[in-house]
């Protein structure tokens, strides 16, 4: 868990603040916080996680508490998280509980040793649990804790089951953590509440989820009349009149469907003049095999047709060379000047310079 934390919460004490001025701290410096300062100030950041590890798990979360309230933010407590995992293995797990669920510690605090739990859940007794479990359900409890908790409470039926639930809450931000994670544990159970938040036109982050969720799974396992009509219902969601204007809604729907990796969810993002050429150059960097299998399978002359369309906004070399055998086998007449005039380049330099 350790090596997770240090490469996983951002965090790094004071620590902005020890390679500069204090004053970057808009807070009044009580005398606890100047001697915490100054405790750090001078030092690199080897010797910063030295002087850490000389220090209690006890003293370690205290001097979260403190640095938290006085205006430092959890990206900013790297090298205290660091800490805790390293010390994390010497704590009772009913102990790092207890720290998660009082409410008197500081929401960075108890993120952090949430996290720390995501290792723990064969070691989490059922009392344990079952409280992680209501934190999670109450709506009092700091969407930040309880977004984290959707990632550490472990495996199975019950959790799946309160995933289910707090996707229908009111917090969007957690409804966006527990769908995604639903998805992974019970793909089934996840399309079945996206499609619910979907019918009971759920805006927002459940929006966004749902779209993301059922996009992904058609990606995976849909049939080709299952992501026609699905492409249908994104740009119905695009075209609709109160959706103009929200753009967060429109990049989430050009994603799902580029997120598809079907030729005809391609084209539609191709064919749309409310995208920007960089966008569709972008999406067929990501998506040249589609094109390429497309080319490979006995393709329409539309197919050709749009595979030229994309392939002069983006000559991806492999497709390059597909669309050309292919206007070869088919014995017809195509103008693939707008293509060939182009120096073809690789999928990578498409996506890195869009």
């Amino acid at each position: 868990m350790s090596r997770k934390i240090k490469t996983k919460v951002a965090v790094c004490v004071c620590l902005l603040l020890i390679i500069g001025s204090t004053s970057a701290i808009a807070v009044a410096a009580s005398t606890a916080l100047k001697g915490l300062l100054a405790k750090y100030e001078k030092l690199d950041e080897d010797e910063v996680m030295e002087k850490l590890s000389d220090e209690s798990f006890t003293g370690i979360c205290d001097e979260i508490n403190l640095l938290s309230r006085n205006g430092v933010s959890l990206e900013n407590l790297m090298y205290h998280a660091s800490a805790l995992a390293e010390k994390a293995q010497e704590v009772p797990v009913s102990e790092l509980v207890r720290l998660a669920a009082d409410p008197q510690n500081s929401e960075s605090l108890r993120v952090i040793i949430v996290q720390l739990l995501a290792d723990q859940g064969e070691a989490l007794q059922t009392e344990e649990l079952s409280r992680l479990q209501q934190m999670i359900l109450d709506d009092k409890q700091s969407s930040l804790v309880r977004q984290n908790l959707v990632w550490a409470l472990p495996a199975g039926e019950k959790t799946n089951q309160i995933l289910e639930t707090v996707v229908f809450q009111a917090d969007e931000d957690l409804a966006f953590q527990a769908l995604k994670r639903l998805n992974k544990q019970d793909p089934a159970r996840a399309k079945k509440a996206a499609e619910a938040l979907l019918q009971a036109q759920e805006d927002g982050e459940k929006r966004r989820s749902a779209l993301l969720t059922i996009s992904g799974q058609f990606a995976e396992n849909g049939t080709d009349a299952e992501k026609d009509e699905w492409i249908a219902f994104c740009l119905s969601v695009l075209d609709a009149p109160e959706n103009q204007g929200d753009a967060l809604l429109r990049d989430t729907v050009l994603y799902a469907l580029q997120e598809l990796r079907y030729s005809k969810a391609l084209y539609a993002i191709l064919d749309r003049e409310d995208v920007d050429d960089s966008y569709k150059a972008g999406c067929i960097g990501i998506n040249y095999n589609v094109l390429i299998r497309t080319l490979q399978n006995n393709p329409t002359d539309y197919d050709i047709e749009m595979s030229i369309k994309a392939l002069t906004l983006a000559p991806v070399d492999k497709a390059v060379e597909a669309l050309q055998a292919a206007v070869e086998k088919s014995g017809k007449t195509f103008d693939l000047s707008p293509v060939l005039s182009q120096t073809p380049v690789p999928a990578h330099d498409i996506w890195k310079n869009r």
